[in-house]
């Protein structure tokens, strides 16, 4: 993503004056934003870090360091990875609760509720008020398993071969929603594998899994609190997948009228709402938060990058040391590595070839598993004469057709013919 200012704009407006960077360290992805003295966004960036989390808030670094070269540049962080690089970056740390309810109540003072999806983990948040016109809020975090959130939906692009462009412009007009459990996304998958082979269409797979993680994170996160009306919807998921906000938007208003709610408004879109930058909102509101607790001292001004490229490259690995985990590989040497190849090696499979030019009478099992499908080829005597293992890839007539392509041409390759008995079929 591109900075918001050109470059030599930023210099020359921002010349020695203070900026606030944010970093938000999450658990597949790092955000970062720099604010000026207005705390307007004037530079962004996302991207997924691919479980180089230091190495990536490093590059963003150095290019937040090259960009704003001169100003200078105060540091907060938050995010699940946030924790560990702080002390290492002198930054301010902010927990990702605060850091969202702040944000949230800065930009949006008339939120009731906000729910933020993230990559491996989801949160909500709720606001309530005393007869005396107090505000609290509680909230509730899913950090213990990845169902209901955006991995699970990685996780399931694969199966059904949506490509994520395609994914943003999936509309729920029209589209029959189907039982998918999202609970878990082993089980999630298993559910989705099954729609494929069924033929389903792929757009109403994906429609019905974005709705059971809406279905899942409504009746297990909010723990039968009622999400008021302003809902901010937060997070990478509902910032590029629009479809989950119109789940929402038709969800809602159902619990609302099942607990007697009332909303403020009528239309869902002015209830339920995607802000701008909505994958930002953790990174700003470790800057509002940590700013206005700290009072912007001093201690946490960026000083370059030799720290974290200390860190990355030395101290991580004296840090796992020290803590007693154990470094040792799998293998010390290439005898170790032979006697492990040898230990856990697949059996070499060489059965007997049919003569040339004779018939081989024989039996074929079939086996059409959720993500594999298997065929073996049996003499007349039990005996394996052929066998083929393929990932499915989710219609079982197609991989049917490739194993018994792969079948043919093995029967060719060996100048004989195949009578086949019988067949049997399992999975």
């Amino acid at each position: 993503m591109k900075t918001i200012l050109d470059k030599e704009i930023q210099s020359e407006r921002l010349n020695g004056s203070l900026v606030k960077c944010g970093l938000d360290v999450g658990s597949t992805t790092v955000k970062a934003v720099v604010m000026d003295e207005n705390n307007e966004i004037i530079w962004k960036k996302y991207e997924r870090h691919n479980t180089r989390q230091s190495e990536l808030v490093r590059d963003f670094l150095s290019e937040i360091g090259e960009t704003f070269s001169s100003s200078t540049i105060a540091l907060y962080i938050t995010g699940s990875g946030g924790r560990s690089l702080a002390s290492i970056l002198h930054a301010v740390y902010v927990q990702e609760v605060n850091a969202v309810s702040y944000a949230v109540e800065t930009r949006h003072p008339d939120a009731g509720s906000v729910i933020e999806l993230g990559g491996q983990d989801a949160k909500v948040i709720i606001w309530k008020e005393d007869k005396k016109g107090n505000k609290s809020s509680i909230s509730f975090m899913n950090d213990k398993c990845a169902g209901g959130t955006g991995a699970t939906i990685d996780k399931i692009f694969s199966k059904i071969g949506l490509p994520m462009e395609m994914a943003r412009e999936v509309q729920l007009s029209g589209q029959s929603l189907h039982h998918i459990a999202a609970k878990c996304g082993v089980f999630a998958e298993t559910d989705v594998v099954g729609l494929v082979k069924a033929g389903v269409n792929k757009e109403e797979i994906f429609i019905s899994l974005c709705n059971a993680i809406v279905k899942q994170n409504l009746e297990v996160l909010v723990r039968g609190n009622i999400l008021k009306d302003k809902v901010i919807l937060l997070g990478g998921p509902h910032t590029f997948i629009p479809v989950i906000a119109e789940l929402w938007r038709k969800a809602l208003p159902e619990t609302w009228e099942l607990h007697g709610w009332n909303p403020k408004g009528k239309d869902p879109e002015e209830l339920i709402v995607v802000p701008d930058d909505s994958h930002y909102y953790a990174a700003t509101g470790a800057v509002l938060f940590g700013a206005g607790a700290k009072s912007e001292k001093k201690d946490n001004i960026f000083s370059g990058l030799t720290e974290i490229d200390q860190y990355i490259h030395q101290n991580r690995k004296k840090q796992l040391e020290d803590s007693g985990t154990s470094l040792k590989g799998l293998i010390a040497s290439e005898e170790e590595l032979e006697s492990f190849r040898n230990r856990y090696s697949i059996p070499s499979f060489s059965p007997a070839i049919p003569p040339k030019g004779s018939v081989l009478e024989g039996y074929i099992g079939i086996d059409g598993g959720s993500t594999s499908s298997k065929l073996v080829l049996l003499d007349t005597a039990g005996e394996p004469i052929y066998k083929d293992y393929v990932l499915s890839e989710g219609n079982p007539v197609v991989d049917l057709i490739n194993m018994f392509t792969s079948l043919q041409k093995w029967i060719e390759d060996n100048n004989f013919q195949l009578s086949i008995k019988g067949t049997g079929v399992t999975g």
